[in-house]
């Protein structure tokens, strides 16, 4: 009778202790492994990593309506040094280099500016396209059975808007792509999400083969 219980005790470790999972077991699911391949391709757009440039360009707007153009300039400086080759970056940066009479980086001058005051007698268009991305769970076996968390991407109703103003015509800029930065901070958090999983599954899938042994030798030493 021990030695049915000592078999069976072992079997039981073996089956949870096999679990495990890392980065390179995606492809052992394909709904994980499409998701997974989805959301590389968002990642893969985004330079900025945690940084979300319409936080600063908000910011210096703000600054700017309240008269501060130095901290504007601070705000331009971080987004310039995220996306340096954007041509209304260059242009922001520019003119608030003028204003604050700063030293030029090469390859900017004053020309690159705008020939109009950025604080008074305009008005800036902001807009959102579509939905943000979100998380969804999937279940996935690893070998057990988990509910993993997924991002999920919505198709965008239209590419952007075009404002008519002073007799001129102006399309809308990208400035923040939210599928890439959210697509970009999933994927650096995917190894602590993947050992929280694993801990977590091998944690309650060890209690209950744990309990299902106890009734096992409840039931054999009631024999």
């Amino acid at each position: 009778m021990e030695e049915i219980k000592k078999l069976r005790k072992e079997d039981l470790s073996t089956e949870v202790s096999s679990f495990s999972f890392s980065k390179d077991d995606i492809g052992r699911n394909a709904e994980f492994a499409n998701q997974y391949a989805v959301m590389q391709e968002y990642a893969g757009k985004n330079h900025a990593g945690f940084v979300n440039p319409a936080v600063h360009f908000l910011s210096a707007l703000s600054f700017l309506r309240d008269g501060n153009a130095e901290n504007a300039l601070a705000e331009f400086r971080i987004l310039y040094q995220i996306m340096p080759n954007d041509p209304l970056v260059r242009r922001y940066y520019a003119t608030l280099l003028s204003i604050c009479r700063r030293e030029f980086p090469a390859g900017l001058t004053a020309a690159d500016g705008f020939d109009f005051p950025l604080d008074e007698n305009c008005v800036y268009v902001l807009s959102a396209v579509g939905r943000s991305p979100s998380l969804k769970q999937v279940a996935v076996y690893f070998p057990l059975m988990t509910a993993w968390p997924v991002c999920e991407f919505y198709p965008q109703p239209f590419s952007g808007v075009t404002v008519l103003a002073g007799g001129r015509t102006y399309s809308s800029w990208l400035l923040a792509d939210m599928n890439s930065i959210f697509a970009w901070e999933y994927e650096q958090r995917l190894p602590g999400i993947i050992t929280r999983i694993v801990l977590s599954t091998a944690v309650k899938e060890g209690a209950y083969y744990g309990s299902m042994a106890a009734v096992g030798a409840s039931d054999m030493n009631s024999e």
